[in-house]
């Protein structure tokens, strides 16, 4: 290892340490922040494997209700993404409640975030294979350090770890181009699957590993066997995942809005939300904007000198996945900003790129607008991004935890909250995260009914069932006898 190396690895680690610190921000404020309705029923899962056992072919989680699949699901069934960190965070919780008495989500929250410190870097390792040590570590301290990515590191998403495998794959492909070696098809493999296990879409973000292994066989013709077999056993992990879960509709949630549901594919509004509200204000404030610009145009540039590189295609194809991923996923990336946690890889990769070239420059004036691009940038995203970690209804906080101190461990809610499943994971119990058709939910074993909007329902059910607990903020009445 040479100095420079040597001093590369030192401000990986001094970034890696910073980035540690910022995600530690509001780590253990409670599971009611932006987009709290998933984190709360990604976290539940493994909350179900401690009080129920680990059954990782049939995942259940707190809501029984038929809001998510639209067919009754009285086991509360959770089929979406394969239940591995889940379980992983289940396992360890037990030793982890001992010595920091932590709840749940943010020892949830504390190993996302360890996953994202991993894509960190591999981002590093591979922008230093395809570019140099200096893109390398310039996109690492993008993906460290842009409030979008700050705040989502630490939430209770599959994207994060997924994100962070799917990064880990494509890296072992680049290694494999310098070292053919038997583990390393293994651990593309093995990654390359988890990641499409945790999220099927990582499958945009794993499209330059097909470009590595056009490039591996330029070379090596006689590893065809072994890409073949490598692409082939990626993907079969996440089709015996489907098949199974196949038989149980009602544990699968309603899912084909997401790809064009409300018509705004490639519509003037479907640029104007991704391409300006999120790429530009949101992920890049605005500031980031002209180091994203001229990252693009450099690498037009250096397509355009070296259309048959590695490191051309390796963007184009990154890009294209990218791209598509968000064409694909129209509805879905317009609904959700965390939708657009996949495109952070080559979002940094490019402003790394950008970065790099006014750098390399050596023009005083470009250097300036760099720095005045960077402060703008980070300064203007943060201001939308600090919202998310705000907490703006703590009335479901604090009625929850008084279910949870009042009623006993296996009692059914009914927590009405929208459609909202956050306030139903406060009270640390199973239930439906909707009213209506009270008396059918009590058939269904409802226990309880615990409300922070004093509606005509609410009104209604205080004339008819006990009291339990009563304040400004919440009423909690007795069901059954």
């Amino acid at each position: 290892m040479t100095r420079l190396d040597r001093r590369y690895h030192q401000l990986l680690l001094i970034i890696l340490g910073l980035a540690l610190l910022g995600r530690l921000y509001h780590l253990t404020t409670p599971l009611a922040d932006w987009h709290s309705f998933r984190q709360a029923d990604t976290a539940s899962v493994a909350r179900e494997f401690l009080k129920q056992g680990f059954d990782l072919r049939l995942p259940r989680y707190h809501d029984l209700s038929s809001l998510q699949s639209r067919l009754p699901n009285p086991q509360g069934l959770r089929l979406v993404e394969f239940p591995l960190i889940n379980a992983l965070v289940a396992l360890t919780y037990p030793s982890v409640q001992a010595l920091t008495a932590w709840p749940l989500h943010v020892w949830y929250r504390f190993v996302t975030l360890l996953f994202s410190l991993g894509s960190i870097i591999f981002l590093y390792l591979i922008g230093r294979q395809l570019f140099n040590l200096r893109v390398g570590l310039i996109t690492a301290a993008f993906m460290a350090f842009l409030p979008y990515s700050l705040y989502y590191s630490r939430t209770i998403l599959p994207e994060i770890p997924s994100v962070c495998l799917a990064l880990a794959c494509l890296y072992f492909g680049l290694s494999v181009l310098k070292r053919p070696q038997a583990w390393r098809f293994g651990l593309i493999t093995f990654t390359g699957a988890l990641a499409l296990l945790l999220k099927p879409t990582s499958l945009f973000l794993l499209l330059p590993l097909a470009v590595t292994a056009v490039f591996s066989l330029r070379r090596r013709p006689h590893l065809t066997p072994a890409w073949f077999f490598c692409l082939l056993a990626i993907t079969l992990p996440l089709y015996f995942w489907r098949q199974w879960i196949s038989y149980y509709p009602e544990g699968i949630p309603y899912a084909v809005w997401l790809y064009n549901g409300n018509g705004i594919r490639l519509r003037p509004a479907w640029f104007r939300w991704l391409f300006y509200e999120r790429l530009t204000k949101l992920v890049l404030g605005s500031g980031l904007l002209p180091l994203f610009l001229i990252g693009l145009w450099s690498g037009i540039v250096a397509w355009r000198r070296l259309p048959s590189g590695l490191t051309s295609w390796f963007n184009f194809s990154l890009g294209l996945g990218t791209l598509a991923y968000l064409i694909v996923f129209a509805t879905g990336n317009v609904q959700h900003d965390y939708y657009q946690i996949i495109t952070l890889p080559f979002v940094c990769l490019i402003l790394a790129h950008g970065l790099d070239f006014i750098l390399s420059t050596g023009s005083r004036p470009l250097r300036w607008l760099a720095l005045v691009s960077l402060g703008l940038g980070w300064f203007l995203s943060w201001r939308l991004v600090s919202g998310y970690y705000q907490i703006n209804h703590w009335s479901i906080v604090h009625a929850g935890q008084t279910v949870d101190r009042l009623t006993s461990p296996d009692a059914l809610v009914i927590a009405p909250y929208f459609g909202d499943t956050a306030f139903l994971y406060q009270t640390n119990r199973r239930g439906w995260p909707l009213g209506r058709f009270i008396d059918e939910k009590i058939t269904d074993g409802a226990d309880y009914y615990v409300t922070v909007n004093r509606d005509e329902e609410a009104n209604d059910l205080r004339q008819r069932y006990p009291l339990v607990a009563e304040t400004e903020e919440y009423l909690i009445l007795r069901l059954q006898p």
